[in-house]
Order: structure tokens, then sequence, then C-alpha cells
């Protein structure tokens, strides 16, 4: 199996590698190696960022001369899986997508089809809206900005987590942001939602979903800028039942999700309100086998040999922090 972990495997080898992003990656990198190995795939391969520590014992250094995409579908045509952990930004995680499959691998994630739609803010709005999914409004920069009791959030309609994402107050302040932002097609807002920030943990298969952790997100806005801290994984379990309609609801909607799915949302005093959706592997991943009880490896790879969901019990559902910064 290839695991191909975009930002420590080479993905930024021609820029600055932000550490906050290497940490996030090193670990799930580290818990995905872990738990397929221990799922009984031995074999991996990984490719890895000159300017970091060597550690995976089978990996490709990439410096900043190597030709990435080359590379990785080079050893793509060598491996029989691949396990792509990516951001959405730029089609990064739907490009290797689409690259397994063409190398004919097996492709333990979400379908291309799933991660496009998914990889925009404002396309996932108007689907689930469609299918009458609680979500927060969502609007692009080239009409009247929403009215919101509480201020607005700007961010790229492709964006990762909490990077680039921004606070304003004010609607002045917004309309100077805006202003200023070089290509505004690239961006979308949101008003800004009071209540618990949340994330969902998912494992899907053709358009079947089963909850696996519901998460507290410990995000804050430092000097107006979104800052991700930490997560406690099944932080909220006593929501479950609040949550897990959503999650199900989400899974039957989009086509193409697979695999492990994470969803963010807000969760207000009407309910969850969804913000958007991670075709992939998130954070909350590192903490999820000390939460369960249960390796979430194994259970995606019976999920994609037998097509079905498994019907294993979860186990205590234990709180476990993952901090960030």
């Amino acid at each position: 199996m290839f695991i191909c972990e975009f930002i420590t495997g080479g993905g930024l080898h021609q820029t600055s590698l932000p550490a906050d992003l290497v940490h996030e990656g090193e670990m799930m990198l580290q818990a995905l190696m872990r738990d397929v190995n221990e799922a009984g795939i031995t074999d991996i391969v990984t490719t890895r960022d000159y300017r970091l520590r060597n550690d995976p014992e089978k990996c490709r250094i990439l410096d900043e001369h190597s030709n990435v995409w080359e590379i990785w579908c080079s050893i793509m045509q060598t491996v029989d899986a691949v396990w792509p952990v990516a951001p959405e930004t730029g089609d990064a995680l739907l490009r290797l997508s689409e690259l397994a499959l063409e190398c004919g691998c097996h492709l333990f994630g979400c379908m291309p089809e799933g991660v496009a739609l998914t990889s925009s803010k404002l396309k996932t709005y108007q689907h689930l809206l469609r299918h009458q999914i609680p979500v927060i409004e969502t609007y692009t920069l080239d009409g009247s900005f929403p009215d919101s009791d509480n201020g607005w959030i700007l961010k790229p309609d492709d964006g990762v987590g909490g990077r680039d994402c921004r606070y304003f107050c004010e609607r002045k302040s917004l309309e100077e942001a805006v202003y200023a932002l070089q290509k505004q097609e690239d961006y979308i807002i949101q008003p800004y939602i009071r209540g618990i920030p949340a994330s969902l943990s998912l494992l899907c298969y053709q358009q079947t979903g089963m909850l696996i952790a519901c998460n507290r997100q410990q995000f804050i806005f430092h000097e107006a800028r979104g800052r991700l801290e930490g997560i406690v994984v099944n932080g909220l379990a006593d929501q479950w039942s609040v949550l897990e309609p959503a999650a199900v609801a989400i899974a039957a909607a989009i086509p193409g999700l697979a695999g492990y799915v994470g969803v963010d949302l807000v969760l207000t005093d009407n309910g969850p309100l969804i913000v958007e959706i991670n075709p992939r592997l998130t954070t909350s991943y590192v903490g999820l086998r000390q939460s369960i009880g249960i390796n979430p490896v194994a259970m995606i790879i019976d999920l994609f040999e037998t097509g079905q969901l498994p019907s294993v019990k979860l186990g205590k559902k234990i709180p476990v922090t993952i901090t960030l910064q």
C-alpha cells in the first residue's frame, strides 16, 4: 500500500512548510501507518519531504527538484492500493484519487465524484440544501452580503479547516477585506453561527453511513483568524442521538463518499448545522482507535471487501484529547 500524506510526503516541496500542517500531517501519517500495519498490511510505501526527519522505514525522499506527481504516479504503478491523505485545496485530493484509479490501484478513500463535490463549500451547501439537510448559508462574493446578527466568516471555497478563515463583526471591514482579495471568485462568505464547534467521523459506502465518533473542536478566532487548537474525540458522545441522523443523511445524499469521512458542524440550540464535509482522513482519526477500542483501518478494509458497513459494536466512546497548538 502507498500511503500518500500530501504535506509531509512532498506536496509542498517547492514552498514553505507550515509547522501546524506538518504537525497534523505527521500525527495522521503515524496513526494510519500503525493501524494499517496492525490490520495485516505490512508492505507500506510512503514519500517524504527532504526537510523533515526520515522516520518511515520504506519511503522515498523528495527534494525541491523532484517531480512530485511523476514520482507518485510511478509508485502507484507498483502497488496494489493507495490511501491518499491530502487537502482539497487546489484539487490535490481529487487529483491523487483520480491518479490512483488511473493506475489500477484500489483506492482507500472517496471516489472522485464525491471528492469533487465536497471540495467546494458552495457546491456542498447547494447540494445539502436540495436534500433538506441543515447547512450554514454559503454565498459567493459577487452579490450582496447576507444579513447576520453575529458577524461573518470569509474563507476559501476549497480551504481546509481554519486556515485562511477570517471573522468580521462589522460589514464595512468585511467589504474592505473582500475588495482587497485578488481572486474573489475563490472565496465564500458564511454568517457566523453561535454554538459548539464540532465534527463527526463517519464510515461511508455507496450512500450508506455509520457514525463512529462525535468530536468537540477547540476552535477559536485569534486576531480575527480561525485556529483549531485541539479536538476531543468523542467529546460529544452524549449528543449521539442528535448527530447521528445528520451523519446518515449526508452519506445518503452524496454519491462517491467511501471509507473515512469527516464532517464539520456547529451544534446550535436548534440542532446541528453543517459547515463542510471532508472526504478524507481528518485529524480526529489520531485519537479514534483509543476512543472506540477498535482499529478503524480493520473496519475500513472490511467495508471495502464486503461492500457493507461493519456490524461491530463500538466501545465505550472514551473522550480522547488531541492537542494541536
